[in-house]
């Protein structure tokens, strides 16, 4: 896998924990990553697309205890 697919498996992975499986490709096409991007907005509105419900916020790290899991954090740029 190439490192733009780090939202898409993140996105698999919330899948999985709800124990549905659904494929990297269709999430790929979905979040419409590229080999040079891929946005947060993107994977959101994918998520969407496939049932999930999402809020994209900004918070502090004493804020994150405070938080529904699972998540998808993007932490430092990473």
């Amino acid at each position: 896998m190439d490192v733009m697919d780090c939202g898409a498996t993140c996105l698999r992975m919330m899948f999985k924990f709800y124990g549905q499986t659904i494929s990297i490709h269709k999430i790929r096409k979905l979040c419409q990553t590229t080999k040079n991007d891929v946005k947060l907005l993107e994977i959101s509105e994918a998520a969407e697309k496939l049932g999930f419900r999402t809020y994209s916020v900004r918070l502090s790290l004493d804020q994150l205890t405070q938080i529904e899991l699972p998540c998808i954090l993007h932490w430092n740029q990473n």
